[in-house]
């Protein structure tokens, strides 16, 4: 059941998106710059809602339409349909995640890919507790579980934020099966 939770946070989808060409990339090679730009801004970055691009699969020739010039600078204004991976992860989610920054006793922040979840102390079972002594990390009582710098935990997504150009998330390991995995 995780496993199928785990594969729903990527997604393939074609997007639209206009891009300007100046006058010096006008010619007989337009498409081949089309597509090389199409690759530049888009890898990498978060579409808001849509998410972030893992990679662009591709932009097929008859998916550069036609553009329209800018009477000012000579650039031209071209719409262009691609295929992209998206991660997209949702509320609720569970992912396995690696723990990125430990040594504050309000939480811990983890990292899926490009996605910063934030657990506060808030969200994590009450016999855990921040152990600035052990090295900046999350101790249990009976010191079975030990949450630092890249350490493996299960969360679950309870919450998800959408910023311009950023996505991040609260997450919770307060309930069973969520928290740190034995490597």
């Amino acid at each position: 059941s995780h496993l199928s939770i785990l594969c729903l946070m990527f997604f393939v989808k074609k997007l639209r998106r206009d891009i300007l060409m100046e006058p010096m990339f006008l010619g007989s090679k337009l498409r081949e710059h089309v597509k090389h730009k199409v690759l530049q801004e888009l890898e990498g970055q978060c579409l808001g809602k849509h998410g972030y691009v893992i990679s662009v699969l591709d932009v097929k020739d008859e998916d550069i339409l036609p553009g329209q010039i800018d009477n000012d600078t000579g650039s031209v204004n071209i719409t262009v349909w691609y295929s992209v991976i998206l991660l997209r992860p949702f509320r609720n989610q569970v992912l396995d995640t690696v723990v990125t920054l430990a040594s504050d006793e309000n939480g811990f922040f983890t990292k899926v890919g490009p996605l910063m979840i934030f657990v506060s102390r808030h969200n994590m079972p009450e016999d855990i507790s921040f152990n600035p002594i052990a090295g900046d990390c999350w101790v249990s009582e009976d010191e079975k579980v030990e949450i630092r710098e890249g350490s493996l935990v299960r969360v679950r997504i309870i919450g998800l934020n959408f910023d311009a150009g950023n996505m991040s998330a609260i997450g919770t390991i307060k309930e069973t099966y969520l928290g740190q995995l034995e490597i």
